[in-house]
């Protein structure tokens, strides 16, 4: 009895790491398949000069996957997932979004993201409407008058 508890434990061990190392190599390849899918982005985009962008992307059937890939983090899917925001292929466009997972895969050193953000940065894709709403709070701040403390003797407080 003893003998078969302790082998069923150790079965239940195997089979856990037997599925956390599955889990493991397929989040592998799925970031693996999302970088030669970025790859093979990059080189259509060299080629067709900033045409057809949402059609390539919503024909590829990969969405899921990079949706999916920006959820782990990996840059490349961030970057693809960007740029079906930034077109709006296979999900509405939300320019600010885009901007939002450049700027994520873009800290982690992906040279496409940097590329993309310096593209919408220039371009002021999604950056107007963020720009717009930093000078209102800014506005905004600017009307509030600050009373000046009464301890302190004019020359502190630049009168």
């Amino acid at each position: 009895m003893l003998m078969s508890s302790k082998i069923n434990i150790l079965f239940t061990i195997c089979l856990f790491l037997l599925l956390v190392g599955t889990a493991h190599s397929a989040d592998e390849k799925l970031a693996e398949a999302v970088k030669e899918d970025l790859r093979i982005y990059t080189e259509f985009a060299v080629k067709t000069k900033d045409e057809n962008h949402k059609k390539y992307l919503e024909t590829t059937g990969r969405f899921e996957d990079w949706k999916r890939a920006a959820e782990l983090e990996i840059p490349e899917g961030q970057v693809l997932l960007a740029l079906c925001y930034r077109y709006g292929a296979n999900i509405p466009e939300d320019k600010d979004e885009s901007v939002a997972l450049l700027r994520k895969a873009a800290l982690k050193r992906n040279a496409e993201a940097q590329y993309q953000l310096g593209y919408s940065y220039a371009k002021r894709i999604g950056i107007e409407d963020a720009e717009n709403r930093r000078n209102r709070v800014a506005v905004d701040r600017s009307s509030v008058r600050v009373p000046r403390p009464a301890l302190l003797p004019d020359f502190v407080c630049g009168s």
